[in-house]
């Protein structure tokens, strides 16, 4: 997070628990200049010497966040809690099991998307989003369930005009990289134990690993790779 982040469109910033000198800086310039944002649970606590940092939590991230976390609750296995979201984005509406951790939050100057329904904390912030110069800066107070996780992934990628190379079946996972010459080169990559078909684009492609030309989609063995080129 203290690395050079203007080439990034959205940052994930999960359990920023310790803030080197200049991380939150950082983060701020890059919202600031229009980036998305999304900072998870028991971030902002210590600093680089693991001292914990004054001024409330998340300390040098408050005013990025526009929260203050007033108290934690370290959930045990057995214990779970739910986040509600209502009135917030369409796609992000629902009722959600979460797990591991909650927290007492006040926002100062963010949007309350999301809030947890049981416990001391119930109604509270659970889900929040910071304007901030000309991006936006989002935190989630827990740790959410793979539905929430996926849906919340997905908003903000639409959010941050983020599109994937490919419709490819999450199963697979695809990049791309343009050559020197400007001819692109596609990595598919099947991480599941069953054949996927993946949809290519438009366009004669030639495998790198077996030299056969592919053009309209390819099918992909369990647990098998690709490269294509386009010809």
């Amino acid at each position: 997070p203290d690395s050079d982040l203007s080439s990034y469109k959205l940052v994930i910033a999960p359990l920023l628990f310790m803030l080197r000198p200049g991380v939150a800086q950082n983060l701020t310039h890059f919202v600031e200049q229009g980036g998305t944002l999304l900072v998870t649970y028991y971030s902002g606590i210590v600093n680089q010497d693991n001292h914990v940092m004054l001024g409330g939590y998340p300390a040098e991230l408050r005013k990025l966040l526009g929260i203050h976390v007033e108290e934690f609750d370290p959930l045990t296995p057995e214990m779970t809690n739910q986040i509600s979201i209502q009135g917030g984005p369409q796609e992000l509406q629902g009722v959600y099991p979460v797990t591991m951790w909650g927290e007492l939050i006040h926002t100062e100057g963010a949007h309350t998307l999301g809030v947890f329904t049981d416990d001391y904390y119930a109604n509270g912030p659970a889900l929040t989003m910071n304007d901030y110069g000309q991006g936006h800066a989002y935190y989630l107070a827990t740790q959410g369930n793979d539905e929430l996780l996926q849906k919340l992934t997905q908003y903000l990628c639409q959010q941050a005009g983020i599109a994937p190379v490919l419709d490819s079946p999450a199963e697979v996972e695809v990049t791309k990289r343009v050559r020197t010459d400007g001819r692109e080169v596609y990595f598919l990559l099947n991480h599941s134990t069953q054949a996927q078909t993946v949809q290519l684009p438009s366009g004669r492609f030639v495998s790198l690993l077996d030299g056969q030309q592919v053009e309209g989609q390819i099918q992909l063995q369990a647990v098998d790779a690709a490269i294509l080129l386009t010809m």
